[in-house]
């Protein structure tokens, strides 16, 4: 989002088109006014951007603005990305991805640290907004976007126009982008009508080899391995229908055959340690991510009984050989992990934390990155050496990864959504009806340990989920407050994720 000020953008120019992507930040001043500097530079085409440091998309989006640059946004381009949208002289969509996951999304600049608004970057980024869109601007909606959210996570959210039907192309602001049931629709509005883009045409876009869409599993590249399947179903066809005449069995591979990408098979598998009692086929998605978190999420849940299950096939390729070696990367790093880096664990025990969750309220249901209490009722807190000591011993603990982000503790299974938390009653319920049976399947005794951790330090999604477990009736939470960064700030290596549940 806005305050996650990283690395430059990878920039590429292919006759009068720059072509950008990734996040915004680092050097991109100095690497955007060289390529502006050199002439016959027409258009800027902004590919896949999540945001990034606002006061250098300003900077930049100035430049753009003087070089009289027509832009043109290609999937997501979130927070500072939709900065350099907004400076073109016209602005459009561009095809290169599917229409649901073409998008700007629109909000205010945020404090990297405390997640807060910051000071001075919401007026600067309305006078920006209103010189380039003029009298097409639409004040009231605008003006929520930029400093109506509390948090990052809320944004202003306006597809592509042409490509999706009218309804999914209307304006929303939600609350938290992660969350749909956040999302308030703005009737009758969409990104033409806020003067967003000038219009509503889509323009076709031939995006060079580095920035067409790869093919990925929480960062792994899937490639080279193409799914067979008739074989597939010639060998699991007598286990999903042993008596014969299944017209279900047989609607499931007609349904995968002819769905339409982005699309997913999760089976079970080789996940309970027996053979395949059931799969789930998902087809249409918005991007492979959503195609696998559906039939994820579908087969977990599958007839109301809880089972843990993994991806089988994601779009025409095989996942198996991934998995394979995922698997083998957790033997060899467990088998040879090494001590933690002293100076990472003296500095672990100095991270700054106070009060307790339970003198707040029980779980976080919005600001996820802001830093948890140091303590959780019912749940006991280690750091990264009582975590490497418990994951060599003979039995170790069920280790539970609740980020959305690449990489992976050794040993451990992705648990995708078990930190969120809601304020509705019904809601929340559902959720934790989802986490609860997904985690008795992981772990079946209540006296198992638990140790849960997320991507952030002291992040609320994995406080969230202990806290879960300790309502289940868990003996043994433990909760890794440092998570995946002091993890790896420790030395220690970490695998390929692999996700086997969805809860949200």
């Amino acid at each position: 989002m806005a305050h996650l000020a990283a690395g430059a953008m990878t920039l590429e120019r292919v006759g009068d088109t720059l072509y950008a992507t990734g996040e915004v930040g680092g050097d991109d001043f100095r690497l955007f006014k060289a390529q502006l500097e050199q002439p016959g530079l027409r258009r800027l085409v902004l590919v896949d951007s999540p945001g990034g440091d606002y006061w250098t998309a300003l900077t930049v989006g100035e430049a753009v603005r003087r070089a009289a640059l027509d832009t043109v946004a290609v999937g997501r381009c979130m927070s500072a990305c939709s900065v350099l949208f907004v400076a073109g002289r016209t602005r459009s969509f561009g095809t290169g991805r599917v229409p649901g996951n073409s998008l700007l999304g629109v909000h205010g600049g945020y404090e990297a640290d405390s997640g807060r608004q910051a000071f001075g970057a919401g007026t600067a980024l309305y006078a920006f907004f209103r010189r380039q869109l003029g009298e097409a601007m639409n004040d009231g909606v605008i003006n929520e976007a930029i400093y109506g959210f509390k948090q990052s996570h809320g944004l202003l959210v306006l597809r592509d126009i042409e490509r999706n039907p009218a309804q999914a192309s209307q304006a929303a602001l939600c609350l938290n982008v992660f969350q749909p049931a956040t999302c308030k629709v703005q009737a009758g509005k969409d990104a033409f009508t806020l003067g967003l883009v000038t219009q509503r045409e889509t323009v076709p876009i031939d995006l060079p080899a580095s920035m067409q869409l790869q093919l990925r599993h929480f960062g792994q590249e899937v490639k080279d391995t193409p799914f067979d399947l008739a074989t597939w179903e010639q060998a699991v066809r007598p286990v999903m229908c042993p008596k014969g005449n299944c017209p279900g069995v047989d609607q499931f591979f007609k349904t995968f055959a002819a769905a339409p990408q982005h699309k997913a098979i999760a089976w079970d598998e080789g996940v309970s340690g027996g053979p395949m009692t059931r799969a789930h086929v998902s087809g249409g998605a918005s991007s492979p991510e959503v195609a696998m978190a559906r039939a994820l999420l579908g087969c977990n849940q599958r007839n109301g009984q809880p089972r843990l299950c993994r991806p089988l096939v994601l779009d025409d390729q095989d996942l198996r050989p991934l998995f394979e070696r995922q698997a083998q990367q957790t033997r060899e790093a467990l088998a040879q992990l090494p001590p933690p880096s002293a100076s990472a664990l003296a500095e672990e025990k100095g991270d700054f934390c106070s009060g307790e969750a339970s003198k707040r309220k029980a779980m976080e249901e919005e600001a996820y990155d802001t830093a948890a209490p140091c303590t959780l009722r019912g749940v006991e807190r280690i750091d990264t050496a009582a975590l490497a000591r418990m994951l060599q011993e003979v039995k170790r603990p069920i280790l539970v990864d609740v980020s959305p982000d690449h990489g992976m503790v050794p040993g451990a299974f992705a648990l995708l959504g078990a930190g969120v938390a809601f304020d509705d009653a019904k809601q929340e319920a559902a959720v934790h009806q989802r986490f609860e049976g997904l985690i008795r399947a992981a772990a079946p005794d209540p006296t198992q340990p638990l140790v849960f951790y997320g991507g952030a330090r002291a992040g609320w999604l994995s406080a969230n989920a202990a806290l879960r477990a300790v309502q289940a009736g868990y003996t043994q939470v433990y909760w890794y407050r440092g998570g995946l960064p002091a993890w790896t700030a420790a030395g220690l290596p970490t695998v390929g994720k692999v996700a086997l549940g969805v809860v949200y």
